[in-house]
C-alpha cells in the first residue's frame, strides 16, 4: 500500500493558492479517467493473474486506469505481464494553454511503485501537437526514472517548463517498465511560482527528556521557489519567547530548475535549547532573510511548531509493536515469524497485529476500522511494524523485513524504544467478565509522575490469537515456500504452501474501545505528578470470538493533528481469562505476574492468588467503594512466587470492594462483589 506524505501533500496545497495555476488534476472526482484523458496500450501483454488475486485490481485491456485508495484516488499502471514483458503504456492529458510572458512555469506530479524489489520506472513527454504516442517525440522527454524506478514512499517531481510559455501542451505519462508491479501517479499540476517560497516540512526533536540534558533543535525545509537560495536565517522559539538564530551560509539550497523534485533540506540551530524545569515546550521554527534580505512570498507554509517535554522521572516502560499485515501478503508470514521471535527475546514487548484488506474485504476478513486508521497513518507497507508508534528521521514509522534470510531488526527496535524516557505507567484494576453473558468491565489506569501538559489519552485493544476462518480473507498467501515466486530455504516460511487454508493468525486487533487514537476527556489538559486517572472499559464480546486465546493491551498515548506526535507513551496487557478454572479473570503489572481474587462474587470467603515477581514487602488491604482502607489483609516481606491470602467476607455488607495490593510504591486492585 502506498503512504502518501501528509505534510508533503498539505505543504504543496498551500503553495499552489498563492501561485496561478494553468491546470491541475487530482484524480479524485471519478473512478474513471478524467474527460479529455486519452490511454494507449501500445505494448498489448496480458496483465499476470497475480495482480487480481493479490492487489484485487483488474486491468483487462486497459493501459491506466483510477484506482480507490480510500481516502484517495490516484491513476496507476502495471507491467506485471505473463509472460514478462516490458510495458508501453501512454497516459495522455488534455491540451494545457501556458500564457505568453509566463515565468517560473513548473510541472509537478507525484509518482510511487508499490514494490521495492521491483520499482516502476516512468517517461513524462511532452506534445506541441496532438495525442499520438508519435507526437511526443525523444527531444521532448522531460523527465525519466529509467534506470533507478520510482520509490515506493513516491516523491513529489518538479519539472521546469518555462520554455513553453506561449505554447499549448499535452503531457504523456508512459510507464515503461519492465517486469514490475504497480506505478501510480497521481496530483498533476501545471502552474508559475514565484521566485522565493522555504516552507518548513518537518522537525526532528525528541519529545521526551531529562532535565538538563541539551535538545539540537533541527528542521526540514523545501525549496519550493525558482531561486537557489546561497544564504538564510534559521530560527526558533520557545514558548513565545525570544528568538533564537543561526546564520547558514553557504545555505546551498538548490531549486527545482536545477533538479527534477523540489529540494530539502536540513538545518540545526548552532545553539540548542536546555532548561532545568519540568514542563511542556512548544518549539517553533521558521528561515528568513533569503540571499540576504529577500522575504518569502508565501508565508502560510514557513512554520512548524513541536511540543517536547522536559522531566527527571521515568516509569516501568513496556514498548507496543503493531505488525501491519494481511492474509493477502505472501511475504507477512515470514513476518508473523519474526515478530514471535521478538515476543520471545523482548519480555517487555507487547504485540499487535493489524490486518489491512487494501480495500478489498476478500483479501482480509480481519480488518477493523481503527485497525485500517493506524494502517493508513504508519504502515510503510507489508510487513511492517511501528513501535510505540515512534517516527524516525531516517525509517519514517514503520520498519520492514529484508535480506536473505529474511530479517528485521524488530529487537532492536525494542531496546531503542525501551531506553527511551516516559512519563506515566499504565496498569489494569477491577477487571470483571462474565463468561455467561460475555461482557467485559476494566479499569485503565494512567499514574504520572511529572506534571505536564498536552493531549494525553487512554486506550484499550481487544486482541486475539489464533484465529483461523475458512476461504478467502483468512487463507495465508506466502512467497517464500519452495516453488513460489521468491523461494528462500532458509525462511521459516520455506516449508509453508503458496496458499494456506487453516492458517492461524495470531495478535491478531480485534477492536479498539478508544478508536484509534484514544479516549479523550480521561486525562486533563495538565496532567499532574502522582495523580492517576482512570477509564472503565465496557464491551461484550462477540460468540465467535475464543475467550481463552484473548487478551488486553492498555495504553497511554498522545494526540496531535500531526501523525508524527501520536506517540504510545506506555502500554501493559493481561489475559482475558486466567489459568483458573471457571475463566477467573486476572490482571498484572511490572511488580505481579498475576492477580485473581477468586471466587467472586464471594459469599464467605475468598482467597487472593499474586504471582510475585521479586522479593518485596507486599500489604494487602480493602477498601470500600469510597476508597477508605476498612482491612489489612497481610503487610510483610514475601519471596518471589506464587502466593495466597484468605480474604473473609462474611461478615462484610452487600456491595462492592477493592481488594489492593502494594509493594515498592506501586499497587495494582481488584474489584470483589460480595453477595450473600
Amino acid at each position: 500500500m502506498v503512504k502518501y506524505s501528509t505534510l508533503i501533500l498539505l505543504l504543496l496545497a498551500n503553495f499552489i493558492t498563492k501561485a496561478q495555476t494553468y491546470y491541475s488534476q487530482n484524480f479524485n472526482a471519478s473512478t474513471s479517467l478524467p474527460a479529455g484523458y486519452i490511454q494507449w496500450n501500445v505494448d498489448g501483454k496480458t496483465v499476470s493473474p497475480t495482480i487480481a488475486s493479490d492487489y484485487n485490481i483488474t486491468f483487462g485491456t486497459n493501459a491506466w486506469k483510477i484506482f480507490n485508495g480510500g481516502a484517495n484516488k490516484f491513476a496507476i499502471s502495471t507491467s506485471y505481464y505473463a509472460p514478462a514483458a516490458q510495458a508501453d503504456d501512454w497516459l495522455v492529458t488534455p491540451k494545457i494553454s501556458i500564457p505568453s510572458g509566463s515565468q517560473n512555469v513548473v510541472l509537478s506530479f507525484f509518482s510511487f511503485c508499490t514494490d521495492g524489489n521491483y520499482p516502476d520506472e516512468l517517461e513524462v513527454r511532452v506534445s506541441l501537437t496532438d495525442s499520438l504516442p508519435s507526437a511526443f517525440p525523444d527531444s521532448l522527454l522531460v523527465y525519466s526514472s529509467v534506470g533507478s524506478g520510482e520509490s515506493t514512499a513516491g516523491t513529489t517531481h518538479a519539472i521546469d517548463m518555462t520554455k513553453f510559455a506561449g505554447k499549448s501542451v499535452r503531457l504523456a505519462f508512459r510507464n515503461v517498465t519492465y517486469d514490475g508491479v504497480i506505478l501510480g501517479i497521481d496530483d498533476i499540476k501545471l502552474y508559475s511560482t514565484v521566485n522565493y517560497d522555504i516552507a518548513a516540512t518537518d522537525m526532528y526533536l525528541s519529545e521526551h527528556n531529562e532535565l538538563g540534558a541539551s535538545l539540537p533543535i533541527k528542521a526540514e525545509f523545501q525549496n519550493l521557489g525558482a531561486k537557489y537560495i546561497d544564504s538564510l536565517a534559521f530560527n526558533y522559539s520557545v514558548n513565545g519567547g525570544p528568538v533564537v538564530t543561526t546564520k547558514m551560509k553557504p545555505a546551498n539550497f538548490s531549486s527545482y530548475i536545477f533538479s527534477n523534485d523540489f529540494p530539502l533540506k536540513s538545518f540545526t540551530s548552532a545553539t540548542p535549547f536546555t532548561t532545568s524545569t519540568t514542563g511542556s515546550y512548544a518549539i517553533k521554527v521558521w528561515c528568513s532573510d533569503l540571499n540576504g534580505n529577500n522575504i518569502d512570498a508565501n508565508p502560510a507554509n514557513d512554520t512548524l511548531s513541536q511540543l517536547v517535554f522536559f522531566y527527571n522521572a521515568n516509569a516501568k516502560k513496556k514498548v507496543l509493536m503493531e505488525e501491519f499485515t494481511g492474509a493477502w501478503c505472501g511475504f507477512c508470514p515470514e513476518g508473523h515469524h519474526l515478530m514471535d521471535q521478538a515476543l520471545i527475546n523482548q519480555p517487555k514487548l507487547i504485540g499487535i497485529s493489524i490486518h489491512d484488506n487494501q480495500g478489498s474485504a476478500n483479501a482480509d476478513k480481519m480488518q477493523v476500522p481503527e485497525g485500517l486508521d493506524i494502517s493508513n497513518a504508519f504502515g510503510s507497507g507489508f510487513p511492517s511494524a511501528t513501535f510505540n508508534r515512534r517516527y524516525s528521521e531516517v525509517d519514517g514509522f514503520s520498519t520492514g523485513i529484508g535480506g536473505s534470510p529474511p530479517s528485521s531488526g524488530w529487537e532492536s527496535e525494542t531496546t531503542a524504544e525501551l531506553a527511551r524516557l516516559t512519563p506515566v505507567n499504565v496498569s489494569f484494576a477491577n477487571k470483571l467478565y462474565d463468561t455467561i453473558t460475555r461482557q467485559l468491565s476494566v479499569d485503565v489506569n494512567a499514574s504520572f509522575l511529572a506534571s505536564l501538559k498536552g493531549d494525553f489519552r487512554t486506550n484499550l485493544y481487544i486482541v486475539e490469537d489464533s484465529v483461523i476462518g475458512s476461504g478467502a480473507g483468512y487463507d495465508q498467501k506466502n512467497y517464500w515456500c519452495a516453488g513460489c515466486g521468491n523461494p528462500e530455504p532458509t525462511a521459516h516460511s520455506y516449508s509453508l504452501l503458496a496458499s494456506n487454508p487453516g492458517y492461524a493468525h495470531q495478535h491478531v486487533l480485534r477492536q479498539g474501545l478508544g478508536g484509534a487514537w484514544g479516549t479523550t476527556g480521561v486525562i486533563p489538559a495538565s496532567a499532574v505528578a502522582g495523580n492517576s486517572y482512570t477509564k472503565t472499559y465496557t464491551a461484550t464480546l462477540p460468540a465467535a470470538w475464543k475467550e481463552k486465546n484473548i487478551y488486553l493491551v492498555a495504553t497511554v498515548q498522545e494526540y496531535s493533528t500531526d501523525e508524527r506526535f501520536r506517540l504510545i507513551l506506555n502500554a501493559e496487557e493481561a489475559s482475558l481469562l486466567g489459568e483458573l478454572p471457571n475463566g477467573i479473570a486476572k490482571i498484572s503489572n511490572d511488580d505481579f505476574n498475576n492477580m485473581v481474587v477468586y471466587p467472586n462474587p464471594s459469599s464467605s470467603i475468598s482467597r487472593i492468588q499474586f504471582d510475585l515477581k521479586a522479593d518485596a514487602v507486599v500489604k494487602a488491604s480493602v477498601e470500600n467503594i469510597m476508597g477508605q482502607e476498612i482491612a489489612v489483609l497481610q503487610n510483610e516481606q514475601m519471596n518471589a512466587g506464587i502466593h495466597t491470602i484468605n480474604f473473609v467476607t462474611e461478615s462484610l455488607s452487600n456491595g462492592i470492594y477493592f481488594v489492593k495490593l502494594t509493594t515498592n510504591g506501586n499497587s495494582i486492585t481488584q474489584k470483589v462483589v460480595v453477595s450473600k
